[in-house]
């Protein structure tokens, strides 16, 4: 199975605590980030979101969703925040496991 890691960064004009928790707070990512359609969130994780575990689904140009689910692996705040999932295209086919 192919891997894909996605790694991005962004500059901003404004404070970086601000910015981390908009980013960290990916249940509110469909209200702001083109391309993100849905959140759903299957697990909460600890107060700080750590091992929380969601299904995401993104729209770009391509004609199919990309479904995945990832959980969170590691909160560093206002720093970092890193996770491990796994995809399915269109919402078909076995999921990776995670």
């Amino acid at each position: 199975m192919a891997e894909y890691r996605f790694l991005t960064t962004w500059l901003l004009d404004a404070p970086r605590e601000r910015v981390w928790e908009a980013i960290h707070d990916q249940n509110a990512w469909p209200s702001w980030w083109r391309g993100v359609e849905e959140v759903i969130e299957l697990e909460p994780g600890d107060a700080d979101g750590l091992g929380s575990f969601s299904r995401l689904t993104w729209r770009s140009f391509f004609p199919y969703d990309l479904v995945f689910e990832a959980r969170m692996t590691r909160v560093e705040r206002p720093h970092l925040n890193r996770g491990a999932g796994r995809r399915r295209a269109g919402g078909r086919g076995p999921l990776a496991p995670l």
